[in-house]
């Protein structure tokens, strides 16, 4: 919604009254969703309130974005180092520079919960009031796996390392059009007016997410050289996929090169697979 102008955003970060800009068609959208909300509660005097969230992340976010992008990769790399495998595939990223607020989902749920139970609707920014880098999640997610990091070179030619192999590297890919540079929440009205504060802070957020995605997913070669994926369900169930032949029926189709490892968006669809069959309750033998 805010953009990450610069211009707009007060030093103690952005309130409910700060001007908006958005940067993407998904931002021009919520801003119809805020002023929608705003129309029909003033037009018919509907409680409904705004939550203007910031970003909020945790076990379950989508794993196309970039928190969770980051730590289901961490996880998988840590998986290959410990049964001594080399080839694993390096994680991608655009900007790295990229500030968010970066919160959990439940104290946001539990923010909106005391949204609903006001007597008069109203709108509340839910935030932490921290920003960080995407390069700080990957540095305080890769030492939850036991590597430190180091960086080496600038702009796409940036790539971070661990006892010598390359961890992350820059894709062009994944730089925005229009970038959204820096994100920072002032949740002032709802600590006032809900009594409402983040219980977990930027630290934590990541070493919930990385653990929870050492634990429910393991990567490992088999004796034939094959790459096996078991995702465990949240219901503990295993449901194991032969990665090297999903990735074969993609490079028949063009979707990936012959020699990519890489987790692109055409590496991530295995995952939706899973997903797909666990829903289905399929297990591949």
């Amino acid at each position: 919604l805010y953009g990450g102008m610069g211009y707009n955003m007060p030093i103690t970060g952005y309130t409910e009254e700060s001007v908006m800009h958005p940067r993407s068609p998904y931002g021009c959208a919520k801003m119809y969703g805020l002023w929608i909300t705003k129309n029909y509660r003033e037009s018919y005097g509907m409680h409904i309130s705004n939550g203007i969230l910031f970003n909020h992340e945790g076990e379950r976010r989508g794993e196309t974005f970039v928190t969770r992008k980051v730590t289901m990769a961490l996880a998988v790399i840590k998986k290959y180092l410990e049964h001594g495998h080399n080839d694993f595939p390096t994680l991608k990223l655009g900007n790295l520079y990229s500030k968010r607020d970066w919160g959990y989902a439940k104290d946001y749920v539990y923010g909106m919960w005391l949204m609903t139970q006001q007597d008069t609707p109203d709108d509340y920014v839910l935030a932490t009031n921290e920003t960080h880098s995407i390069k700080e999640f990957v540095d305080l997610a890769a030492l939850e796996c036991g590597m430190e990091l180091k960086w080496v070179g600038e702009g796409i030619n940036e790539k971070a390392y661990f006892d010598g192999k390359v961890i992350v590297e820059i894709d062009e890919r994944y730089y925005r059009p229009a970038e959204v540079e820096v994100l920072l929440g002032d949740y002032t009205k709802a600590k006032e007016k809900l009594g409402w504060e983040p219980k977990v802070k930027f630290n934590e957020l990541v070493k919930i997410m990385i653990k929870s995605d050492i634990k429910n997913n393991e990567t490992w070669l088999d004796s034939e050289g094959i790459r096996i994926s078991t995702i465990k369900s949240a219901k503990g169930l295993d449901f194991p996929v032969v990665i090297l032949v999903v990735q074969k029926l993609f490079q028949l189709g063009g979707l990936i090169d012959d020699d990519s490892r890489h987790l692109t968006e055409a590496n991530l669809i295995y995952v939706g697979i899973t997903r797909a069959l666990e829903n289905l309750s399929v297990v591949l033998p």
